[in-house]
């Protein structure tokens, strides 16, 4: 959420996120970066994990 968030405030703004203000030189594609990777991050996350088996009754 911070990669997408920060691309939109530099598109839109002059605010910018304290994290990732090193990176504005490098803006929008790292944003976008840190998004997509963020996003994969959840989905690998789910995927990854295992449902609970509920315990016999």
């Amino acid at each position: 959420m911070v990669g997408f968030l920060s691309v939109i405030l530099y598109s839109f703004t002059d605010y910018r996120i304290a994290i990732l203000s090193w990176a504005d030189p490098y803006q929008p594609l790292l944003g976008i970066v840190v998004g997509i990777v963020g996003v994969g991050l959840i989905v690998v996350n789910k995927f990854m994990s295992k449902p609970r088996e509920e315990p016999a009754s």
